[in-house]
């Protein structure tokens, strides 16, 4: 069964000035996760999502 949840795709720059591309259901949480250093191993280390 396929699932009707909404995701986001989104590419996003972070603060070493590189892209980062992913997905999310609750894209606000995932961001918030991401600028907390507790997101995708890529961003952890480059600062907060600009």
């Amino acid at each position: 069964m396929a699932s009707r949840d909404k995701w986001w795709v989104y590419v996003a720059r972070c603060a070493d000035d590189t892209l980062y591309c992913g997905i999310a259901l609750d894209i606000e949480e995932r961001i918030a996760a991401h600028n907390a250093g507790t997101g995708a191993k890529y961003t952890a280390g480059r600062g907060s999502l600009v």
